[in-house]
């Protein structure tokens, strides 16, 4: 499997087969893209080209999943996929910054807008990659 050339649904249905056999998808104007009700666990998703030591994340998406008490932020990037319970995170360790982003992912659409965004660095993750891979190996996340 290319990592980095993984897609959102792709990444979505690995979590569902693997891990999470009740995961459903939100609605696409959601603010998160899957939940589980047998683990009430909402999850967001992104699949990125580019391997960081941090991961970015919207300040919007983090504040709003930091609502649920159980919610993972599933980052895949060509080194692993990645996965980070944001209530584990100290809202004091988050720096946010003002960054230039697409309007939308979708890549017809150039308008750029002005987004908050922070960068968690990888270690307040569990590397899931191989969760996701092995079939001798489904645990939660």
């Amino acid at each position: 499997m290319n990592l980095a050339t993984l897609k959102e649904e792709e990444l979505f249905y690995l979590i569902k087969n693997n891990l999470i056999p009740d995961l459903e998808k939100t609605e696409k104007v959601s603010r998160w893209d899957g939940y589980s009700e047998n683990l009430s666990m909402a999850i967001e998703l992104k699949c990125r080209r580019k391997s960081y030591l941090d991961v970015l994340i919207e300040k919007d998406k983090y504040i709003y999943l930091k609502l649920f008490n159980n919610c993972r932020y599933i980052v895949s990037d060509p080194s692993g996929i990645y996965s980070f319970n944001i209530n584990n995170i100290d809202d004091d360790d988050m720096f946010w910054y003002e960054h230039q982003m697409p309007a939308t992912t979708e890549f017809e659409n150039t308008n750029t807008i002005t987004k908050l965004v922070g960068y968690i660095p990888k270690v307040y993750s569990i590397n899931i990659t191989n969760k996701l891979t092995n079939e001798t190996s489904k645990r939660k996340i």
